[in-house]
């Protein structure tokens, strides 16, 4: 009964929490700790309030399980159970009971592929949501938009409401997972990142950045290809190095080399979640992690703007290899193109080969050649 009591207030606070922001109720500064205007190059340039809900509200996509086209989606279904489920925390919770929700979303120590829920909500829906709302709320202050906070918050609320109707698919039936995301991580992130010295920690100490994708759209199949959101952070422990993790749908760790002018090269290794199902299980619909391969990445960034990454992934059966380079590490007069590829290789043949492009003034690009239509 404690924790539906804690519960009971999450509705209201979903409502009021654009008012409690706006009134500025925590201090505020002059000061940007995560938007950088200053650097016109990379994926600081690329940037801004759209290409930031085009990668988060359409992460889920990219997850091996849910099909990529665009005109595809059951957005109405989707957004109806979404917002059943968000507006009604506790008779959600109450369909697969307290004791099931708690051990879905919250840490514990059964690590069952069905309890593994809630290893991504601190990282990425509290500390990265919590950051990009902080950071595109500074692009709205830099931009002379009135009210930069609350415009940042409706921002991100918006995309991950999108997001999660992505997720939520065809099934008619309100689930618990956004109540846990959008309900609890995500307005944990929200407050935690409107104190100064949360922001000055992850700006200053142990230095965190948007490095999320170039999402771009392939007319050949209607595909939504390269849309994520992920986050690289460092820790220097050294004049020359710094270690160094890069997570979203990858989770990779490594160390950093911090070159001269401001440039780094970063290398790191680990796992890439290539693939979520989604099960029924005890009266709810869980998303469950089927295939996790092993993963290597290469980044090269100026004053953490993410200018181009390497990243491969493989498994005894398949290969896959994706190549971003952001716009301004390659120009032309005015214009600063971005680069995207991808090649994919699997049971002894080629699967996929994509070439894209975009546009630092653009939050979109445009790809071509085959894909997987999931």
């Amino acid at each position: 009964m404690h924790c539906k009591t804690c519960f009971l207030s999450l509705k209201a606070l979903i409502l009021i929490l654009p008012l409690i922001l706006s009134a500025k109720l925590f201090s505020a500064e002059k000061e940007y700790y995560f938007y950088n205007p200053e650097v016109k190059i990379g994926s600081e340039a690329y940037f801004n309030p759209i290409s930031m809900s085009l990668n988060g509200g359409f992460d889920i996509l990219r997850n091996g399980a849910h099909d990529k086209r665009l005109t595809s989606q059951p957005y109405q279904n989707g957004f109806k159970y979404t917002m059943k489920s968000v507006l009604n925390p506790i008779s959600t919770i109450e369909q697969i009971g307290w004791k099931e929700f708690m051990e879905q979303e919250f840490p514990n120590f059964q690590l069952s592929r069905e309890k593994l829920n809630f290893m991504p909500n601190l990282p990425i829906h509290t500390i990265g949501e919590g950051m990009r709302f902080a950071k595109v709320s500074e692009w709205y202050d830099c931009h002379n938009y009135p009210y930069p906070k609350t415009l940042g918050l409706l921002t991100s609320i918006s995309y991950q409401i999108l997001n999660e109707s992505m997720e939520q698919g065809e099934p008619k039936r309100r689930r618990t997972d956004p109540v846990a995301d959008v309900c609890f991580y995500n307005n944990l992130g929200f407050v935690l990142f409107s104190i100064n010295p949360v922001k000055r920690f992850f700006s200053e100490t142990f230095v965190i950045n948007d490095w999320s994708l170039q999402p771009m759209y392939n007319p050949m199949n209607d595909n939504i290809e390269n849309a994520g959101e992920q986050y690289s952070g460092k820790y220097r422990f050294s004049n020359n190095y710094s270690v160094f993790c890069y997570w979203g749908m990858d989770f990779l760790a490594g160390v950093s080399k911090h070159l001269t002018n401001d440039y780094s090269l970063s290398l790191g290794a680990g796992q890439v979640v290539n693939k979520i199902d989604t099960q029924y299980i005890n009266g709810e619909y869980v998303a469950i992690v089927s295939t996790i391969d092993p993963a290597f990445g290469v980044f090269y960034d100026y004053k953490n703007s993410l200018l181009a990454s390497s990243h491969f992934s493989f498994n005894k059966d398949k290969f896959n290899m994706k190549v971003n380079i952001y716009p301004g590490f390659l120009s032309f007069a005015d214009i600063k193109p971005g680069m995207y590829s991808k090649f994919s290789y699997k049971d002894g043949e080629v699967k996929e080969v994509l070439i894209g492009m975009s546009i630092d003034k653009l939050p979109v690009g445009l790809i071509f050649g085959d894909s997987v239509l999931n």
